[in-house]
This record gives structure tokens, C-alpha cells and sequence, in this order.
């Protein structure tokens, strides 16, 4: 998945945009002296030409507005530390990924994707993370290990 982020000058109040496979979520956040639009798209053959895509389908839905050259994005895919962006659960795989950080121990899961609370976000990570120590804590202490809730 790619995502990316222009400085946009027109009115793109209340822009959202969505299709596929370019630009398969687009919207407008403002600014105090313009908008910025994120836009998401399949990073197939590779991030810069989804990116590029995506800016393209935009222009397409929206001749209305002017994208700029001030663009952002980061490329999590080829991240060697990352090695990917969120993950995308198929139909019924979720509560999988719940029982993963459900286990008992000696070995606790912790991530963005296995959070109860934030599920696929960074926060999913801290919160699920803070759980999973709470519920180790608990294991090398030979306490009764909560029930996972982070």
C-alpha cells in the first residue's frame, strides 16, 4: 500500500475520493493556508509509480484542484526496518490475530495489528505492547496472566 501527501491550492473542502486500484482512498485535510490531500493507492510495480498513479486519478476526479509539488510520502514497503505497511485482514482472519495475543505465555505477541483498542495503528502498537509487559510481568511472576486487552 502507498500513501502520500500534496499541498493542493482550489477548494478541496470536503474532498473524498475513492476507486480502484489508483487512488483507492483519497481526502482533504485544511490547513491554515491550504489544504493538503492524502491519497492511497496498491504499490504494484513499486511505490513511486503508485504514487504517481494515484496523483493522476486524482486530477482526473478533481480538474478543480491544483496539486502542487510539495508532496510526502515514505516507501514502508522497501523500509528495510519496517519491511511493510499495515496489515489487511481477509474476511474472518482478525480473530486469529486476537488469539495470537491471547496466548498464555511464556511467549507474548504484541503489535499494531494484534491491538484490541487501535487496531492497525501505531497507538495499537503501544497499547498492545504496555498489555503484553503487564501480562509477562504477570507469567515471570507466576501470577494468574490477565486476559489480553491492549
Amino acid at each position: 500500500t502507498t500513501k502520500g501527501w500534496a499541498t493542493v491550492t482550489g477548494d478541496a473542502d470536503g474532498l473524498h475520493s475513492v476507486g480502484w486500484p489508483d487512488a483507492i482512498e483519497a481526502y482533504a485535510v485544511p490547513g491554515e493556508r491550504r489544504h493538503a490531500v492524502v491519497c492511497f493507492g496498491v504499490a504494484e510495480p513499486n511505490h513511486e509509480a503508485s504514487l504517481q498513479r494515484g496523483w493522476t486519478a486524482l486530477r482526473a476526479r478533481h480538474p478543480e484542484i491544483g496539486y502542487e509539488l510539495d508532496t510526502l510520502s515514505h516507501d514502508w514497503v522497501g523500509d528495510d526496518l519496517a519491511r511493510g505497511t499495515w496489515q489487511t485482514a481477509r474476511p474472518g482472519q482478525a480473530p486469529g490475530w486476537h488469539e495470537l495475543a491471547q496466548t498464555p505465555g511464556p511467549v507474548f505477541f504484541a503489535g499494531g495489528d494484534l491491538s484490541r483498542r487501535w487496531f492497525g495503528w501505531m497507538d495499537g502498537a503501544i497499547t498492545s505492547g504496555a498489555d503484553a509487559a503487564v501480562r509477562a510481568a504477570a507469567c515471570v511472576r507466576d501470577l494468574e496472566v490477565p486476559d489480553a486487552r491492549g
